[in-house]
């Protein structure tokens, strides 16, 4: 549990080794790979009581061995070998692709549906172009004699049919927008209401945001993370009247947020806000309330056993991790606790042509300034002395 937590997953929150067989975010695996978590029974007096087990990560497998990394093993962290007899299961992280990036990248093969670009974000082939693979396999189907090449190749042409459907399936996928809310905040209900394009109160969506969810963050033809690009392409935050606090503190609006000591407002909240809501990954806007109240949510959001829990952010625990996930299509916030206001950006892809630098994220935010491609160390305050709930911590949603 402690080591799923660090890397940003959520846990059973429970000692029983066996409790990693009922994972709610976790999938089984039929084959084990460098990494996933493996769960053996422990006999008791040589007798399987169906509760007693253990629980390590997969090293290898070694004759009737199964190796892997754990605690409680010889009083110690370490690599050791259990009985293949006694294998309960295989489990990876639902959310997570069965193969790596690097892996898809160094063991391309005529079935990987993936080619990296030159600044390192992977990209998917099109329908168009599993359909060109697929006609390639039957051309080599129909001319090759040989029965054992010929029962391998309809096995991949086979495997290749599976995955043009489910490509195909992804491809006409269309999010709808999650449900409305509707809370009260000191008297004033529906905090929607900043959903307004205008400067009336009404809970106005627009139809033609592009929506999307778990299924649809990634189409076939395009690069991982394309799906948060286009939100950040349609809010146009740079142009956006939306975004503009010259016009929030000429009109007052009440549902601005950032309140700055000489009492303008920014609108970084309202940004994060309106992206996590076409993400489906929403993140309520508190009216008058700045963004240390938000930072205040996605803490209490990742917390165990807290009523936000269901609302499915979770922190991370490096900027590597932040960027990573975002290049893959995942909403990823940046947040940090300043008096008064503080400050929350959404953590973006790596623009085509940039270089990646671990430490220093890619952001897209509302602020003092408005900008769709800008850096986490411009933006936020970095300082060895800061204490650690005044730093720059990252969320992600799975």
């Amino acid at each position: 549990n402690w080591c799923m937590k660090k890397a940003g997953y959520q846990g059973t929150d429970s000692a029983a080794a066996r409790s990693w067989l009922r994972w709610s975010d976790g999938i089984p695996l039929d084959v084990p790979r460098y990494g996933c978590i493996v769960v053996f029974r422990r006999l008791v007096d040589g007798v399987d009581n169906g509760r007693a087990g253990h629980v390590a990560f997969y090293v290898e497998s070694s004759g009737n061995e199964i190796r892997v990394l754990g605690g409680n093993q010889n009083n110690a962290v370490s690599i050791k070998g259990y009985p293949s007899s006694d294998l309960l299961g295989y489990l990876w992280p639902k959310y997570e692709p069965v193969h790596t990036e690097e892996e898809v990248i160094e063991n391309l093969s005529v079935l990987s549906p993936y080619q990296q670009r030159p600044n390192g974000r992977v990209y998917e082939l099109s329908l168009a172009e599993r359909e060109a693979r697929i006609a390639e396999f039957q051309q080599e189907l129909q001319n090759n004699d040989d029965a054992v090449e010929r029962a391998r190749l309809q096995e991949t042409l086979d495997l290749a049919l599976q995955d043009y459907q489910a490509a195909q399936e992804r491809a006409n996928y269309v999010a709808s927008a999650p449900p409305t809310h509707s809370s009260s905040n000191g008297g004033r209900t529906n905090w929607r209401r900043a959903w307004a394009w205008s400067s009336s109160n009404g809970d106005i969506l627009d139809a033609s945001a592009p929506y999307n969810d778990a299924q649809a963050r990634n189409k076939p033809g395009e690069v991982q993370g394309e799906n948060i690009e286009r939100v950040i392409t349609f809010l146009d935050v740079e142009n956006n009247p939306r975004y503009d606090p010259a016009l929030h503190n000429s009109e007052g609006r009440e549902w601005a947020t950032d309140t700055n000591q000489d009492g303008t407002v920014t609108t970084c909240t309202v940004y994060v806000a309106d992206v996590s809501r076409i993400l489906c990954a929403e993140i309520p806007l508190q009216p008058n309330r700045a963004a240390n109240f938000m930072c205040n949510w996605l803490e209490r959001a990742d917390q165990q056993n807290s009523t936000l829990q269901q609302a499915g952010w979770r922190k991370l625990e490096s900027a590597k991790k932040a960027q990573e996930l975002a290049n893959k299509g995942y909403p990823v916030v940046a947040t940090q606790r300043k008096s008064p206001a503080g400050h929350v950006a959404l953590v973006r892809p790596v623009p085509e042509g940039e270089t990646v630098d671990e430490d220093n994220p890619f952001l897209a935010q509302s602020g003092a300034t408005n900008a769709s491609n800008t850096r986490v160390k411009t933006i936020f305050t970095f300082s060895s002395g800061l204490p650690a709930r005044y730093q720059v911590i990252y969320y992600w949603h799975p």
